[in-house]
């Protein structure tokens, strides 16, 4: 169990921050004679499973406080959501210091605009009511957890309601190292486990995810009576972890298999020979309706520049080019594809200026979602959109063409094997 903001690992500045708030509330007495004041909340936000809710818990346990929690079970009807907020507010007094905890508050009250439609809207002017009752009062800490900063009034996370936000986002590289490692250091894990793979693998996943994934390939490992976990064991739970039917794909006829073969690995080297990414993955062993997929890892920051974004209009081309290359037909897999390139290119022309400021679409950040363009600017607009995923088709296929050996022994690769690791790829790739 995490008793300090030391044990938790990865996210540095976020426990910085949260150790300062700490500080702030326990010195408080200190600080007003010194003539600072107080911050009057703070809002953690964030996705799902990055330990949010224990960042809060934490906070509340290294300040010597009265607590006051807010959950949105504790009431049955929106008519008891104002007796129970006006008697939990209650409970603050001027004798002592009160943190008022509301965890999921997106949950519980929604945004402004939803709120107007429906019966959420009188939650939040209760909820905003009672704030301001007390928000003056020098002795009440606002505490927020909630997973999307989007649907939560202005009004409420202004300042002076909420001075703070702090944003704990999805592990970066480094950090899922540190989990990794962490995780396995006093368990029965191999040595020779591969952690830039997993920590490749694990892209987008939340801290309880790769926890998760970890303690499935352990118990595994129990299962097969092995003294160790393997790189297969993580490989084979992470596998489970995404859903993936292993015999998804397993009765389909050579040429297809070898067509879904040819459209991924088209993916994989255009991807590779751009030096967007590293490849960590090539499936063809679906995932729900998608019948294979690549998998990618990048380093943590990086300043995209345009030619990166054009780039990806041609990696997310080359499916369709390879399977055009080696069948001179298409299958009907590519739509989500077309749609990426056309949607970029789109973006490309029409907001970030890429064939110059005459194609710029309005961009007043007005609500209006179809702007009155000229029927004749609509036109230059569209043509350069169309030449630019022409560029970019010829540029995957160019790379397919020089790197046609590679394509060849990869697509035998994955045809036999079904799933080929990054190891496996680059060895092919020397």
């Amino acid at each position: 169990m995490i008793s300090k903001f030391k044990d938790i690992v990865g996210y540095e500045e976020e426990k910085e921050e949260l150790i300062n708030i700490c500080n702030i509330i326990n010195n408080r007495k200190e600080l007003v004679k010194y003539g600072c004041k107080i911050p009057k909340g703070l809002f953690i936000v964030g996705p799902n499973g990055v330990g949010k809710t224990m960042m809060a818990n934490l906070l509340i346990e290294n300040i010597a406080c009265n607590v006051i929690k807010i959950e949105e079970n504790d009431y049955d009807t929106e008519s008891d959501f104002k007796s129970y907020i006006k008697e939990k507010f209650s409970e603050t007094c001027d004798e002592e210091f009160s943190i008022v905890y509301i965890d999921e508050i997106d949950k519980m009250i929604g945004n402004d605009y939803e709120n107007s439609l429906n019966d959420n809207f009188e939650k939040s002017n209760v909820l905003l009511n009672e704030i301001n009752k007390y928000i003056d009062k020098d002795n009440i800490f606002l505490l927020l957890v909630g997973n999307d900063e989007l649907r939560i009034g202005r009004s409420l996370l202004r300042s002076g309601r909420i001075d703070k936000v702090i944003s704990v986002n999805l592990p970066n590289n480094n950090e899922r190292e540190k989990i990794i490692r962490d995780y396995i250091s006093d368990k029965n894990f191999s040595k020779e486990l591969d952690i830039d793979e997993i920590v490749s693998l694990t892209k987008n996943r939340n801290c309880a995810t790769i926890k998760c994934v970890l303690n499935e390939a352990l118990i595994k490992a129990y299962i097969k009576n092995k003294k160790e976990v393997t790189q297969e064991d993580v490989r084979e739970a992470l596998f489970n972890n995404i859903n993936v039917r292993k015999d998804k794909n397993i009765n389909l006829d050579k040429k297809s298999l070898k067509r879904l073969a040819t459209h991924e690995v088209s993916h994989a080297v255009v991807l590779i020979k751009l030096g967007e990414k590293e490849v960590s993955k090539i499936s063809i062993l679906g995932n729900g309706d998608i019948g294979g997929y690549v998998m990618s890892n990048e380093t943590d920051r990086k300043l995209y520049t345009l030619k990166n974004e054009e780039d990806r209009i041609a990696i997310s081309l080359a499916g369709y080019v390879g399977e055009k290359l080696y069948f001179g037909n298409v299958g009907v897999g590519s739509v989500r594809d077309l749609a990426f390139a056309r949607d970029k290119a789109r973006d490309l022309v029409r907001n970030q200026a890429y064939f110059g400021f005459d194609k710029l679409s309005s961009n007043d950040m007005s609500f209006d979602t179809n702007p009155k363009i000229s029927n004749r600017k609509l036109t230059r607009m569209e043509k350069c959109e169309e030449k630019l995923l022409k560029i970019n088709a010829k540029k995957a296929k160019k790379i397919l063409r020089k790197n046609k050996k590679l394509v060849d022994l990869l697509i035998e690769e994955l045809v036999e094997k079904k799933v080929l690791y990054k190891e496996e790829i680059y060895r092919l790739c020397k």
